[in-house]
């Protein structure tokens, strides 16, 4: 296999590994401050709904685009809002709204990453990790 391929595959692993974390960490983070498993279970759905809602729009959308710059793009935005949390903890200012108006940030440019890299993929297998 060609060097830029496991570039490519290794990052994407990488990335992929980091979304389940934040996706199983955010949530736990709003049930930590809240204490409600209503807040926690609307945390969860801000991670899913993105998906169900805009998956197709954004998939065609992503396929006009070149697929590498908007890749770094997505990647950038999505790590930037992840390091704004703890930021936010440490000045004091994280509340449970702000947690979830970044996640779904957050997972409205994974969904547009995870459709490029999916569609970039020489097989099915490689990227679908999450």
């Amino acid at each position: 296999m060609r060097t830029d391929f496991w570039k490519f595959w290794t990052g994407e692993t990488i990335s992929s590994f980091g979304n389940s974390i934040t996706q199983f960490a955010l949530p736990l983070l709003v049930f930590k401050l809240t204490g409600s498993a209503v807040s926690l279970g609307i945390a969860f759905a801000m991670f899913g709904l993105p998906h169900l809602f805009f998956g197709l729009i954004i998939g065609a959308w992503a396929d006009r685009l070149d697929r590498k710059r908007l890749m770094i793009v997505v990647d950038l935005l999505s790590a930037s809002v992840v390091a704004s949390v703890p930021l936010a903890a440490a000045a004091g200012v994280l509340s449970v709204w702000w947690i979830l108006r970044r996640a779904e940030r957050r997972m409205l440019s994974c969904s547009c990453g995870r459709k490029i890299s999916c569609s970039r993929a020489t097989t099915s297998w490689d990227f679908r990790i999450t």
